[in-house]
């Protein structure tokens, strides 16, 4: 049995066709569309983008700069276990100043990149 009408259930606005059971759902919108209903399809275009000899580098440093990111270890393991070293031997001594020198180093440096992040979108 072929059915045809307004399909009220999960696919408001849209007209259901098919025979019981089946659901075939077309979009309103085509059927108002007039003309032949199969267009010839235009060739793809083929774009060809040339870079400068500074966007080439500029790639290619981002591109050295994110595989030595990407194999640098999160933890120096070296650095902690001096550090534990000097705590556990008393020696080690907090300085105030390199601690705030080094705070301010990584806000200008996220700064730096969440505004250049900005720039490229």
């Amino acid at each position: 049995m072929k059915t045809q009408g307004i399909n009220r259930g999960d696919g408001a606005g849209q007209i259901g066709t098919g025979s019981l059971g089946t659901r075939n759902l077309i979009d309103p919108s085509d059927l108002k569309k007039s003309g032949p209903k199969s267009q010839p399809k235009e060739p793809p275009v083929d774009y060809a983008v040339n870079l400068s000899p500074e966007a080439k580098r500029n790639m290619e440093m981002r591109a050295k700069a994110l595989e030595i990111a990407r194999n640098t270890p999160d933890i120096r393991e070296d650095k902690v276990a001096d550090i534990k070293a000097a705590i556990a031997n008393g020696t080690y001594k907090v300085d105030p100043g390199k601690v705030a020198d080094g705070m301010l180093r990584e806000a200008i440096k996220d700064k730096i990149a969440s505004d250049h992040l900005e720039l490229d979108l």
